[in-house]
Parts: structure tokens; C-alpha cells; sequence
């Protein structure tokens, strides 16, 4: 499954969340694996991919951040990232 690909296939992935138990769940398991996750946020006036972990996310605050999620092992990959919009 899942498990097996990530660890086997080390994908780069770019997800849409919707609910913040899942959206933690997903987190946890990413960078267990090793993976770094990026959030989609807004930074002034322009938006920009921020690291963000399972543990930043207490009760729901920082869960819109995430409603695009980047997960890469490579951190040099954050600047091919899509923007979430031209997905």
C-alpha cells in the first residue's frame, strides 16, 4: 500500500486537505517517513509554501495553511513546487 510506495518510491507529493484530523494524520505519517510538508500560505500580500509539521497544527489553528500540502524528501524540490491554484 501507501506505506510500501513511500518508503520504496520516495514520491513527491502534492495533496489537497480537507479535514484537520486527517490533515494531522497525513503529517505524522509523511515525516515519519521522512518527509518535509510544505503548507500553502499567505505572506503579505503574496502566498508562498512554508514548512509546516503534524505538531504545529494545535486543535485547529494553522489547519487552513494546509489546505495544500507539498511533501518532498528533497528539500531542494520546494522550488519546482506547483502553485496550488495552477493545479
Amino acid at each position: 500500500g501507501a506505506t510500501e510506495t513511500l518508503a520504496k518510491y520516495r514520491p513527491r507529493l502534492v495533496m489537497e486537505m480537507h479535514d484537520p484530523n486527517t490533515t494531522r494524520q497525513v503529517l505524522k505519517t509523511l515525516e515519519g517517513h521522512g518527509y518535509l510538508t510544505y503548507g500553502f500560505s499567505s505572506e503579505g500580500s503574496r502566498s508562498v509554501w512554508r514548512l509546516m509539521r503534524a505538531s504545529d497544527l494545535g486543535g485547529t489553528a494553522g489547519v487552513h495553511d494546509l489546505h495544500h500540502v507539498f511533501a518532498t524528501i528533497d528539500p531542494d524540490e520546494l522550488a519546482r513546487a506547483p502553485e496550488p491554484y495552477s493545479l
